[in-house]
């Protein structure tokens, strides 16, 4: 431990002195750069050693390090909503979120050191002090990925069609791809940037800014690139080019041009670059080479794919770079290692590399494991933006301009072929080298190739010339060079006994037990197995591997025979809230628990449901069944457009270090019970839904097995704009044919509650069975009410179905709304939560009502009563109605809504909600109040119509009826003696109201008439005239 502190220490202290002594060098080339080229046109050059103030003459160095900070979060923001982050600089451990900057003056390669080691698995550092780290399953450039945006920019500029290393893209497509990577760094808790330069030579210098998620990443393109001075970092200003990387993220197979989960993209007109699906940093590097070799021949400038070396005299030379001699510090570990490393770490580079025009140009070419004949462009075919010949017409006139000699040196076999003879020396070509370098070849003799005597030799250059006319003709096959595409190693499980081997439990051969339980522990082995294969498969890509592996219990314990460089997440299948509630506390910030024990969080911007932002998938399955077009709640989309995003959601759930899953019930019926699952990024989101739905027993879980319906929960990461038919950040997506949901760009709880329950708005029907938005309760003699009441056994609050058997709860919690909550108004919930403000809901198991009726089932219920939130205030209290009238006002659903029902509501706005939930039906609602017709009239129900809104007048004149009058007049339906009332008939909805109810004042039974507007309803004719006959008679 001592030994490694000395080093860690003689490390960090080694660079400094390397650090300082560089910044002493730049310095230095600066001012012999500035003595070549042109002066800086403005007055921004650093002050005297005695100038006081700020550090520029213009702008404070904190004004500029202010314009740095905002130039790198304008790089981070979305296209379609707010700018980007906020920034740190500095350590990045200070502060969680934003993101690192990249500031010279902090000692940043320590630092991103620290990083990788810390946060990167599979990262160490060598015995010579350098980083050691994995790129995951890419260990190679992946060239059939890469994509160039073919516009008006590069249509005739650009080399396209066959042996072109581009491949076409269009922009919209660039933009969904750029969306997606700049979402995934912005949902990340620290994102690292590089400012830095490409070309030493000053009028020609790029600078580009490089945004990754890795500190490997950001260490290798510090070596990579010319590090600026601390001058030339606070003068940054806008990039010329950006590299966004967010290749632990892949990309959407469901996108257009996507042939694996990689792709590198550029856009030279938008200066940029994405990079999602492979984290071989070689991509970034190769990258802005191809920046390169579109932006220098624009100015006249040779690109070239060299290496370059100056003798004493200034004579240069040019070779290819595989012509290099690998120097001491490329000490390779495995085949597929890289080395990185600053020029400055080369004893004899040359400082500023720049150098006089070349006398002599060598081009060479080397094997791979088994030598093979290839042809690449120019030396690097896979770089080159342009057609290869405007590369070499421009080599062939700076060599004619400035006197330089062509060379082609062989490095590979003399003899014969490869098997046959053997390799040029080493020795034999260096010999060769100086001979170049010293102009003795330049006045040696030469003679021309010829015909030899041996056949074989005849025969090996024939075909080698047929090789060389071939490839010149077609301009050159596209490099060859293995793309490593999605045959790389599976990220993920693969079978159940690997599943299953993250398990801490005893297997049947080790327990004590095994001879006395052997048989029962195998049973429930296999269940558990069984289990682990299904929440897999729940989570896997629908275009790649299976999905991750599963550690059940505490998320915290890391997930065991995982790959160090294969990101997998943790699952936590637990059916405890309390260790939901200890995930919560740990990792999402504003969580607390408050003083009676509830957790209290946040749920982010938006506090309420967004009903515009639900789609519904319309295909053959839903076109005639659902209620489609205007006024219904299912705004339409298609199939494709549901699996990109669902593909988005699977991807950014796996790219978490744990995500959380539900397997729970809707349906207290046990025939008609649903299976469903739920898949969370958050604690928080598990769980809500942990008390909202049907909690199974153990014995239930264990023989859970495929869910009838899934949700994938990824709230906290937002939709793409560019897919069609996205209108913000938020989509909430139903797919009834694959039975599943996504959520994407709310965190918003109630998402995942009221979209199972439109699930079983569709569902139940197709069953015969009711479902509808209502509370329950039951007497003691066994009558059922569709509403709630504190006296009564509670049934439920919210959900239910209606079948031949009677009611049952759709949900296994409750879910209050705490503005202006009382101990006096509502002491149930007073006793279950104790807290809220405006924009807080409670979620709570139904079992913590002391009047729970456990199972929530009842028999036929004897009252309907249908509540009216009236705003205008013209409403009786209460009404009795006929089956017509039931059914006119229940397809109406005349109401309020209220502050925390539905984003941006803040005071009472009168609405109609059809069926009383005209957000969550999913068929016609003369479907619904058909059935409920029947069923009332089939079991001797009675209608009642209550209004608790208004009365003496509208919102913000008269006042709310009180709660203690809407208590009597229920206990009055309860109680049977409202039937036995004396009625009258109130003008324009004909509606009969009671002229008197004990203890209740007789003024507020019969308001002031009032015209009330219509609700067109549609569709069945016959049905639409007999229930609008129910309704207000002008």
């Amino acid at each position: 431990m001592e030994s490694s502190a000395f080093q860690a220490a003689s490390l960090q202290l080694q660079e400094r002195r390397c650090l300082k002594s560089r910044h002493r060098r730049r310095k230095e080339i600066n001012r012999r750069c500035a003595t070549m080229t042109r002066k800086r046109s403005t007055p921004n050059t650093p002050l005297s050693k005695g100038t006081q103030g700020a550090f520029f003459t213009t702008i404070s160095e904190e004004e500029r390090q202010k314009q740095q900070l905002q130039s790198i979060s304008a790089s981070l923001a979305s296209l379609t909503r707010e700018t980007g982050p906020n920034i740190v600089k500095g350590d990045p451990d200070r502060k969680k979120e934003g993101l690192v900057a990249h500031p010279y003056h902090y000692v940043p390669t320590i630092s991103l050191y620290e990083q990788a080691i810390k946060y990167e698995k599979g990262s160490f550092i060598t015995s010579t002090g350098a980083l050691a780290t994995l790129s995951g399953a890419k260990t190679g450039r992946s060239p059939k990925d890469k994509r160039v945006v073919r516009d008006e920019t590069t249509e005739d500029d650009l080399w396209w069609g066959k042996g072109s290393p581009n491949i076409e893209m269009d922009e919209h497509t660039f933009l969904v791809n750029r969306e997606r990577a700049v979402d995934y760094l912005n949902s990340l808790d620290k994102v690292f940037v590089n400012d830095q330069f490409l070309n030493w030579d000053p009028e020609n210098r790029i600078k580009v800014r490089i945004v990754s998620a890795r500190a490997y990443h950001s260490l290798f393109m510090h070596n990579m690139c010319i590090r600026p001075t601390p001058e030339e970092l606070e003068d940054f200003g806008t990039p010329d080019f950006t590299i966004y990387n967010a290749g632990q993220f892949p990309c959407n197979r469901y996108t257009h041009y996507m042939t694996s989960s990689t792709s590198i993209d550029v856009n030279l007109d938008r200066r940029e670059m994405v990079i999602l699906g492979t984290q071989y940093a070689g991509e970034m590097k190769k990258g802005l080479f191809s920046v390169m070799h579109y932006l220098m021949p624009k100015r006249g400038i040779l690109s070239l794919h060299s290496g370059c070396n100056m003798g004493k005299e200034g004579d240069n030379v040019v070779f290819d770079e595989h012509s290099r001699e690998v120097d001491y510090l490329d000490k390779s570990v495995t085949e597929n290692t890289r080395a990185a490393y600053p020029i400055e770490y080369i004893p004899n580079a040359k400082i500023p590399c720049i150098g006089p025009h070349p006398k002599n140009v060598a081009g060479t070419e080397d094997g791979i494991k088994e030598p093979q004949a290839t042809f690449s462009a120019c030396f690097g075919a896979a770089f080159i933006m342009m057609h290869p010949t405007r590369y070499a017409a421009m080599l062939a006139e700076k060599m004619q301009k400035h006197g330089a000699t062509g060379w082609l040196v062989n490095t590979g076999w003399s003899g014969g072929r490869y098997g046959v003879g053997s390799r040029i020396k080493l020795a034999y070509t260096r010999k060769i080298i100086d001979a170049i370098h010293s102009g003795s070849l330049l006045n040696a003799n030469y003679k021309k190739t010829e015909w030899s005597n041996k056949n074989a030799y005849n025969d090996t250059l024939l075909k080698l010339a047929g090789l060389f006319k071939k490839n010149f003709e077609t301009q050159g096959e596209k490099d060859d060079e293995l793309c490593h595409d999605d045959s790389s190693p599976p990220l993920r499980a693969q079978t159940i006994d690997e599943l299953h081997s993250l398990q801490k439990k005893r297997s049947t051969s080790s327990s004590p037990h095994a001879n006395a339980h052997g048989k029962f522990f195998a049973v429930q082995d296999e269940r558990q197995k069984q289990q682990l294969q299904s929440i897999s498969a729940s989570l896997a890509s629908l275009t790649r591997e299976t999905g991750p592996k599963i550690v059940k219990g505490d998320p915290a314990t890391k997930a065991k025979g995982s790959l160090p460089y294969h990101h997998v997440p943790n699952i936590s299948v637990t059916d405890s809230s309390l260790k939901f509630t200890h995930q919560a506390i740990k990792f999402e910030k504003g969580s607390f628990i408050t003083s009676t024990g509830a957790l209290a969080t946040l749920s982010g911007a938006k506090t309420g449901r967004s009903p515009k932002d639900k789609r519904v998938v319309k295909d053959e399955g839903t076109t005639e069944d659902l209620w489609w077009g205007k006024g219904s709640p299912n705004i339409e989309m298609d199939e494709h457009t549901f699996l990109v995003n669902r593909e988005r959601a699977v991807d950014y759930l796996n790219s978490l270090d744990k995500v959380f899953v539900n397997d729970q019930f809707l349906n207290w019926d046990p025939e008609n019970k649903i299976k469903v699952r739920i898949v969370s990024a958050r604690a928080y989101h598990s769980l809500f839904m942990h008390n909202m739905c049907i909690r199974p027993t153990a014995e239930e879980l264990a023989d859970f097995g495929t869910p009838d319906f899934t949700i994938y929960n990824a709230g906290q990461f937002p939709c793409n704009r560019y897919t069609h038919y996205m209108t913000s950040s938020t989509s909430v997506d139903i797919n009834l044919a694959r039975k599943e949901m996504i959520i994407l760009g709310t965190q918003y709880a109630g998402e995942m509650k009221k979209g199972l329950f439109s699930l079983m708005h569709y569902l139940m029907p197709k069953r015969g069975i009711l479902s509808l938005h209502s509370g329950s309760n039951m007497g003691k003699d066994g009558d059922t009410t569709l509403s709630t009441d504190h006296n009564r056994y509670l049934i439920g609050d919210d959900e239910h179905c209606w079948s031949d058997k009677g009611v049952s709860n759709i949900e296994g919690g409750c879910y209050a709304k705490c503005i202006d909550l009382s101990r006096e108004k509502e002491p149930d919930i007073w006793n279950a939560i104790k807290f809220g403000t405006e924009n807080t809901r409670a979620s709570y198991p139904i079992e913590y009502i002391p009047n729970a009726k456990i199972p929530c089932v009842g028999p036929h219920p004897k009252n309907v009563i249908l509540l009216a939130c009236d705003a205008f205030g013209v409403l009786p209290p209460v009404s009795k109605l006929n089956l017509a009238q039931t059914m006119y006002h229940f397809i109406s659903g005349y109401t309020a809504l209220v502050a925390g029902t539905v984003d941006g509501i803040k005071e009472p706005t009168a609405t109609f909600s059809a069926c009383f939930g005209a957000a969550f039906i999913m068929m016609h609602p003369t479907k619904y109040a058909a059935m409920l017709a029947e069923k009332m009239q089939k079991h001797g129900a009675t209608g009642w119509l209550v209004n608790t809104g208004w009365s003496g007048g509208s919102y913000g004149t008269g006042s709310r009826i009180k709660l203690a009058y809407t208590r009597k007049i229920i206990d009055a339906i309860h109680s049977g003696s409202l039937l036995n009332a004396t009625y009258k008939r109130t003008e324009v909805f004909g509606l009969e109201i009671p002229e008197q109810i004990d203890d209740l004042p007789s003024e507020i039974l019969d308001p002031i008439n009032s015209v009330f507007t219509t609700h067109k309803i549609g569709e069945d004719n016959k049905l639409q005239e007999e229930i609008l006959a129910a309704g207000p008679n002008f």
